[in-house]
This record gives structure tokens, sequence and C-alpha cells, in this order.
């Protein structure tokens, strides 16, 4: 997309740099959540899907992170689409994980469809 060059002061917005704002910034979605993992006694990692409020047009940007007390829990995004994404939780020095209950924190940023 060519970027038109920005109005002067007291000009009128040309279409052409109306739409390019339009669909740089309004274009754009934002959303997050949370759920809670119950940890498995026996294994290292939980999988789950999350499936997003709103669709997206496309591939959204995931992140995720989850505390357990004083243990950061590693966060692995797996395949976003549209409307989900894969998310496993492990802790970081590959212990097995005790059963427990984490709260999970994910953010997604991609195009609004």
């Amino acid at each position: 997309m060519t970027v038109p060059v920005a109005p002067a002061a007291g000009e009128p917005i040309a279409e052409a740099w109306g739409d390019v704002v339009h669909d740089a910034v309004v274009a754009m979605d934002f959303q997050a959540g949370k759920f809670t993992a119950s940890l498995p006694s026996s294994g290292t990692r939980f999988d789950t899907t999350v499936t997003f409020p709103r669709p997206f047009a496309g591939e959204p940007f995931v992140t995720a992170m989850a505390l357990a007390g004083a243990v950061h829990i590693a966060s692995g995004i797996g395949l976003a689409t549209a409307n989900s994404v894969g998310i496993g939780i492990f802790r970081r020095d590959g212990a097995v994980l005790s059963a427990t209950s984490v709260t999970v924190y994910w953010q997604a940023y991609g195009p609004r469809a």
C-alpha cells in the first residue's frame, strides 16, 4: 500500500489519505482473555484451543503467559487461524508439573473481519 502525502494544515483530507489511516488503524482488532488450566499431575504439558470471541479477517499475532506461584509457566503458541489458536503450557525447567490450576492470559492482534 502506498502512503499518500499527509494533508497540510487547513487543507481538506483527501479520500486516499483517509483510506490509508482507516486501513492501517481502524481495520485492526485487539482481543484478550484468560482461561484456567488444570495441569496434569503426571504430564509436563497442557494443551487447549482458544476460540476468539470475534473472528479475525486473517491470522492474528498471539501471545500467552501464565504464572503458578513463583514458577513461570512457558507458553507455546500453535497455528493461529482467523477463529482460534492452540496454546500449550509447560514448566520452563522441564520438570513434571504438580497437579494445580493456573490462569493463562492471552492476547491476539490482527486484521478486523
